[in-house]
């Protein structure tokens, strides 16, 4: 699972319902770790993290989740390079995702 939601075709992952385990556990990962970078008000790379379908659209490289293929997730990738890698997110001097929030973030 990536973001915590099995590989159920892309209709039914459409939107997070209220009582996900994205909604709940994941979106306020993102609130508090990402969405200063990649938000409604700025979004580098095109990439948006405050709603699920923009998570699942991605930006302009493509998809950053891959549901159902933690391994393929570009995201979980980013977010577990080294702190000193090109690509590690989150960028800027923050402070990197603690174990618990990478593990969240990477399958519930």
């Amino acid at each position: 699972m990536a973001l915590g939601l099995p590989n159920t075709g892309a209709a039914s992952l459409a939107n997070a319902g209220v009582n996900s385990f994205y909604t709940a556990r994941v979106a306020p990962i993102f609130e508090v770790r990402c969405v200063t970078c990649h938000g409604a008000s700025k979004h580098k790379a095109s990439l948006r993290l405050d709603n699920y379908r923009a998570v699942m659209r991605g930006g302009k490289n493509g998809p950053v989740v891959r549901a159902g293929n933690v391994q393929g997730s570009d995201l979980v990738r980013r977010i577990t390079l080294p702190p000193g890698h090109d690509d590690f997110m989150p960028k800027e001097g923050n402070r990197p995702l603690s174990p618990e929030q990478v593990r969240l973030s990477s399958c519930g």
